[in-house]
């Protein structure tokens, strides 16, 4: 993600290091989002997934018959396990690091929702948040999810709340 971008940068130059340190590397990204932030870093990855999403970035990676490796996935510490899981399956050896959390943001007061005709949720945990702020998903608005784990989590939930 994006803000994985900003807060691993951020941390390779606390550490005495700036980009020319992974110049050696191969660099993924899942979407387009993250690829403007590595721009912002100077970084052009070398692989977007063209499906915005881990399935996609796996599923180039497989059609693309890139030899398998090491690979570090940095990542929130809700970061689903699709990548990893994708990537140890085509033989690569991954390291995982949760480098930051989501956390719900305090006094946080729901919206009246009457006006509101579509919700547009980014992640599996904008999902789960918004049923945690609101107690429930609304039946009666139009919902786009950004990524299949995005929507498979809204079903999750909408099959609980039946």
């Amino acid at each position: 993600s994006r803000h994985t971008v900003h807060i691993f940068f951020k941390a390779l130059l606390e550490s005495g290091k700036d980009v020319r340190s992974l110049s050696h590397l191969q660099i993924a990204s899942v979407g387009q989002t993250t690829s403007d932030t590595l721009k912002q870093y100077g970084v052009l990855p070398d692989l977007q997934a063209g499906q915005e999403s881990s399935r996609g970035l796996i599923r180039d990676i497989d059609i693309k018959d890139i030899a398998s490796g090491k690979a570090l996935i940095p990542h929130s510490e809700l970061a689903l396990p699709v990548l990893h899981k994708g990537l140890v399956e085509l033989g690569w050896k991954v390291t995982t690091v949760s480098i930051y959390r989501n956390i719900f943001p305090k006094n946080l007061q729901p919206l009246d929702l009457s006006r509101i005709q579509a919700i547009a949720f980014a992640s599996p945990s904008c999902v789960t948040n918004f049923v945690r702020l609101y107690g429930y998903l609304p039946k009666d608005k139009l919902f786009i999810f950004k990524g299949n784990e995005t929507e498979k989590r809204y079903n999750e939930l909408i099959k609980k709340q039946k």
